[in-house]
């Protein structure tokens, strides 16, 4: 995956979103760029960071493959750390993702 094709599924998932909804993810969103993150020493995947609330050391991520192979694509992660975090912090929408941060 490149920055390109990223851009073109933020672009389909904002338009399944209402104007209220995409409100405060444009608030934070950033320039996509990727990472390489852990979820043990063995383990490493390929993260996509799409927005970043600074006042809160979290951001916004994307995984094409999804949370551990599984079809939770977007991820709410903590800007200072190097693992990928815990399922409980991935969905499978961005708008899901948006809903339950409680960051807005």
């Amino acid at each position: 995956m490149n920055e390109q094709q990223l851009k073109e599924i933020l672009v389909h998932d904002l338009a399944e979103m209402d104007e209220i909804q995409k409100r405060p993810f444009q608030k934070c969103s950033v320039s996509p760029y990727s990472e390489v993150r852990y979820y043990s020493d063995s383990k490493w995947e390929r993260i996509w960071i799409v927005g970043k609330i600074q006042d809160e050391n979290v951001c916004f991520a994307y995984s094409e493959t999804g949370y551990d192979g599984f079809d939770l694509h977007w991820g709410l992660l903590f800007l200072d750390r190097s693992t990928i975090g815990d399922s409980g912090a991935w969905y499978r929408t961005l708008k899901e993702l948006i809903d339950d941060c409680g960051y807005f």
